[in-house]
């Protein structure tokens, strides 16, 4: 019975440990948005990830994939180097839902999809995210 508790433990805090880690210093990421068709401004983002930070890329990521739109990840797949999120939106101007998949690895993450939703003044929308980040190099 030790033995078997004792693979559990591992097989968990190896999992836990190599899941949601990257590398902590400087990152450069960039989120393009295209709605129905037409391509949003940039987001641009330049973040100094401390060590604690670096643990969890899964709230870096719903932090700054889409700033101030209000979205949530409903569901996290990730076995690494591979990605697959379900996102979901809302607020007062739009409700959207859609996955995006890609890859995460210690220096680099590429994320892409689509959400599918309604806007007040547009009606349905489909909206295109590609989302992509490097380390470069330590914090100062």
């Amino acid at each position: 019975m030790k033995t078997v508790w004792t693979f559990v433990a591992i097989l968990t805090l190896s999992s836990f440990a190599s899941a949601q880690t990257i590398t902590p210093g400087l990152w450069k990421a960039k989120s393009k948005i295209t709605v129905g068709g037409m391509t949003m401004p940039l987001f641009d983002t330049n973040d100094c990830i401390s060590s604690s930070e670096a643990k969890d890329i899964k709230k870096y990521i719903q932090e700054n994939l889409i700033p101030e739109t209000q979205c949530t990840i409903t569901k996290w797949d990730y076995k690494k180097p591979d990605l697959k999120v379900t996102l979901t939106c809302e607020n007062s101007q739009y409700k959207a839902k859609g996955n995006l998949s890609g890859t995460v690895t210690d220096k680099e993450f590429k994320i892409a999809g689509t959400l599918d939703g309604d806007h007040v003044v547009m009606g349905e929308v489909s909206v295109g995210v590609d989302y992509k980040g490097t380390y470069t190099k330590a914090c100062k």
